[in-house]
């Protein structure tokens, strides 16, 4: 039976005292602000059974208020000088039952009966549930990573480890440190990862030649017992005819021959389709996407297509990206191997439709080209959207506009784009923002 004491006498406790002696190992403080009597934990709605061994876990908050006045009136009672003292909470809660059976001791305790001590919840400034995780993100610096840091320092009770190949100067940002790294070492890396309970690394797959930064990290996650890792995956749902993607499969190959026989390490393959904030206005939807020229041109009224395909295509903005991925850190379930979150999957054709509906409701001008034509180099185009990239010379990018191009027309072939959505129905109580809301706000009104 663990008991998490409720006296007055733990608001004492100065936040920055070491309180591992002070208090059970299953409830934490932290330099957090005062906040709300609500404990939220994760229980099992049904006893375990022998045909349902695992039932589903469901958070539930409990309201504290009446447990409060039971022991206002115990202290009371035994004459405490502190009887009249509001209890308060500083900081996170922090508890560990996976079975919990709720009552209320004698002693003025909430007693907790868990088989399990498991990290399942905690309070938010906001009063929002979710609890504390230490979470490593590679490639922090990137404009994806970046969108989903700002959204999970939001939330106010995460530890935040960015990692840059680039020093960088004290982040000011509660919970956030950066630490300087090339990715080669899998023992530093190792190191780095002591008490990460997920690991989230981004960067340009096509910088990664035979995967070794991904390889690293895996391994040193795996090294330093960290519970789940996702690679960088973050886009779309197979690498079929885009050939700068190649990496994120040998990634994807690499982490299932690790799990092969068993289960080593717990994955996710994030899959948000095409930003939808590479296709808004500057400054208009996100903080960090910078937009990009695509064949399907909303500035410019125009687009560019296969003969004889009609491909799906999700589109997802990065707020819902961000948004699921804090959710997804938190969750207490076990990660889905395909983590689709979607936003709108519609063809390719509905899209230039509802396009021209939105910027000024004239058709527009539809280059179609052959796959022969594109495959041969000869893209019969009299414009190719321009594509620029870190390193790139002037003379390299017309190359680099026209390998973009083809790929993007070419995988439309395999639906590459189109995602799957299970992150929608995990998150059954999150809205999610769909391309025609997207498009209305962004784009609509302007000339």
């Amino acid at each position: 039976m663990h008991k998490i004491n409720m006296s007055p006498h733990i608001r004492d406790i100065p936040p920055n005292k070491p309180t591992r002696s002070l208090l059970p190992p299953f409830f934490t403080l932290t330099n957090s602000p005062i906040l709300t009597l609500k404990l939220t934990i994760n229980h099992h709605p049904t006893p375990p059974s022998i045909n349902n061994p695992q039932p589903p876990h469901r958070l539930r908050t409990i309201d504290m208020t009446q447990h409060i006045t039971k022991i206002k009136q115990r202290v009371r009672n035994r004459s405490d000088e502190r009887a009249d003292s509001t209890p308060q909470f500083r900081g996170e809660v922090v508890v560990f039952p996976q079975m919990v059976n709720e009552t209320f001791g004698e002693d003025g305790c909430l007693a907790l009966d868990a088989d399990e001590e498991r990290r399942v919840g905690t309070l938010s400034e906001e009063g929002e549930v979710g609890h504390m995780v230490k979470i490593a993100i590679a490639g922090g610096s990137g404009q994806i990573a970046s969108e989903i840091i700002d959204v999970l320092i939001s939330k106010g009770r995460h530890e935040i480890l960015i990692l840059s190949r680039k020093t960088h100067a004290p982040d000011a940002r509660p919970g956030v440190t950066w630490a300087q790294t090339d990715y080669t070492s899998v023992t530093e890396l190792t190191t780095l990862f002591q008490g990460v309970d997920v690991v989230l690394s981004f960067g340009a797959a096509h910088e990664d030649v035979g995967s070794v930064m991904q390889k690293a990290l895996i391994d040193a996650s795996i090294a330093a017992g960290v519970k789940r890792f996702a690679p960088n995956k973050w886009s779309i749902s197979n690498f079929e005819e885009i050939p700068w993607y190649a990496e994120k499969g040998s990634t994807r190959a690499y982490l299932a021959e690790i799990n092969k026989d068993k289960k080593v390490i717990e994955y996710t393959l994030f899959q948000p389709g095409f930003i939808s904030d590479y296709i808004a206005p500057p400054n208009t939807s996100s903080k960090h996407i910078i937009p990009l020229e695509i064949p399907l041109d909303l500035p410019n009224r125009r687009a560019i297509v296969l003969e004889g395909v009609d491909p799906r295509i999700t589109l997802t903005s990065v707020k819902d990206v961000a948004e699921a991925v804090a959710r997804a850190v938190e969750y207490e379930g076990e990660w889905p191997l395909m983590s689709g979150i979607a936003g709108t999957t519609l063809r390719t054709s509905e899209f230039i439709k509802l396009g021209e509906n939105i910027r000024g409701g004239k058709p527009w001008p539809v280059t179609t080209l052959k796959e022969a034509d594109i495959r041969a180099g000869d893209i019969k185009s009299s414009w190719i959207p321009t594509m620029r990239a870190n390193g790139l010379k002037e003379e390299q990018i017309e190359y680099f506009s026209k390998t973009v191009l083809t790929g993007f027309l070419l995988c439309g072939k395999h639906e590459s784009w189109m995602v799957s959505d299970e992150w929608n129905h995990l998150l059954s109580d999150y809205k999610f923002e769909g391309i025609e809301e997207f498009l209305e706000r962004t784009w609509g009104g302007r000339p």
